[in-house]
């Protein structure tokens, strides 16, 4: 009888752990049938799996979102108005006046924050001029001139999401996807004040030489001059009149330079062949032409990426002496510095 009661101790002792387990066994598995999650498998699905999904293509205002700041806006600026995306965020969710809604089966949401940028012209004005538009592959959408702050329901196997805008003869994007930009994106300005005028008032001294000789107003016989040389001004366009850079990746530098000579009011301008623009890679873009009649200023075309570089003088300009003789005059090397 002893031994009897000392293997039911044993049985109860062992009996009442293995009871507990089993009945919290069944309690998760109750529990977990009512979540919806598959005891067999393992796995736990997220809590907005179980939320309506937004419909593929939904583009609505999400006037109290906050998407992710971003350190370089993807910019779009055009001659009257601009715009750019500040912010983007990919959530599982978002409140929407519905209510919380997720992703499209395999698709995804993009929350995204767009407001003003510059432009050629100004003052600009507000980015819902240029009514943009949502592009998600085939899908196109207009944006809503409401608000500033979206949700899109990005369709399953989309493989490109962007805000377009055609304006000016130019259709330019940028992909809500990555930073990458539109091939007809005008380079410049997608800058922050592009246009913005370089102020520089800069004198230079330069030698001229000539290679035949003029009569001095002392009536002696001189090849050699000084001009006395001012830089006033230098300012990048895209818009510029009725011209265009051949490009949209590139740009207009204009520059208004003259010079004089000592005890001489009149002012000239410099020949195009007296003056170029250095980058900082070191190459050299000569002026589009000589400047226009009764102007001093010299029409470079540039990338519209530069934001540096050198106005170097200096060099060879065949020209026509008042009595027709044709002669050649040296300019002297100078340099001025610019940084927009």
């Amino acid at each position: 009888m002893d031994h009897w009661w000392q293997a039911d101790d044993w049985r109860r002792t062992v009996g009442v752990p293995v009871a507990v387990l089993i009945g919290t066994v069944v309690l998760g598995a109750v529990i977990g049938n009512q979540l919806g999650v598959d005891a067999g498998s393992g796995s736990t699905p997220s809590a907005s799996s179980r939320l309506e999904p937004l419909a593929p293509g939904t583009l609505e205002v999400l006037a109290d979102a906050t998407p992710g700041e971003l350190d370089d806006p993807l910019a779009i600026g055009s001659k009257n108005s601009g715009i750019a995306v500040l912010a983007t965020s990919e959530p599982d969710s978002v409140a929407t006046k519905e209510g919380q809604r997720r992703a499209p089966d395999g698709g995804s949401l993009v929350v995204f924050k767009v407001g003003d940028w510059g432009c050629e012209d100004q003052p600009c004005k507000p980015w819902t001029s240029l009514k943009p538009k949502l592009q998600a592959d085939d899908l196109v959408k207009d944006l809503p001139t409401k608000g500033d702050t979206f949700v899109v329901a990005v369709p399953a196997g989309t493989s490109q999401l962007r805000l377009v805008v055609d304006d000016a003869g130019y259709r330019q994007s940028v992909s809500l996807l990555d930073d990458d930009p539109g091939s007809k994106n005008i380079t410049l300005l997608a800058q922050k004040d592009p246009t913005k005028k370089l102020s520089l008032n800069k004198a230079l001294r330069l030698d001229e030489h000539t290679d035949i000789q003029f009569q001095s107003p002392d009536g002696g016989l001189v090849d050699q001059f000084v001009r006395d040389a001012t830089v006033d001004y230098a300012q990048r366009h895209f818009f510029y009149g009725d011209l265009r850079p051949s490009s949209p990746g590139k740009a207009f530098l204009v520059v208004s330079a003259a010079y004089s000579y000592p005890g001489k009011t009149q002012r000239y301008a410099f020949s195009a062949s007296e003056v170029r623009f250095r980058a900082p890679d070191g190459t050299s873009y000569p002026p589009s032409g000589e400047p226009a009649a009764g102007s001093s200023l010299l029409t470079f075309e540039i990338p519209g990426s530069i934001t540096s570089g050198s106005l170097v003088f200096g060099g060879n300009t065949s020209k026509t002496a008042a009595n027709g003789v044709p002669y050649t005059s040296t300019v002297s090397s100078a340099k001025v510095s610019l940084k927009f």
